[in-house]
């Protein structure tokens, strides 16, 4: 479905695969690093704030792929580390700190 709204869309998933998990699971082979997440994360949520429309799944598709990974891998992730909210409290944090930089500002103004 193109032009879905991104942040939504990704929101939801977060909110169910973060419910579906086990507090204190160990990390699964092949799950992305914390710093591939949460750069991804970050060029989605700048590229999101910086277009007139929502992010089409193609915009989405090309972001990820700069970063090597794809939307199962971002929402595994999530999966493996949603119900340690601490972890991801500083995840966010993370992404926040980023998106208050002169460049995520630069970005967004486009």
């Amino acid at each position: 479905m193109t032009g879905r709204p991104f942040g939504l869309a990704f929101l939801t998933g977060v909110a169910l695969l973060a419910v579906g998990c086990e507090s204190g699971a160990a990390p699964e082979a092949g799950v992305i690093d914390r710093e591939v997440f949460v750069a991804a994360y970050f060029d989605l949520r700048v590229a999101a704030l910086a277009g007139d429309t929502a992010l089409s799944d193609a915009q989405r598709d090309e972001i990820l792929a700069r970063h090597g990974i794809s939307e199962a891998e971002l929402l595994q992730f999530v999966g493996v580390h949603g119900r340690d909210v601490d972890y991801m409290a500083e995840v966010w944090g993370e992404v926040e700190e980023l998106m208050d930089t002169p460049e995520a500002a630069s970005d967004t103004a486009r």
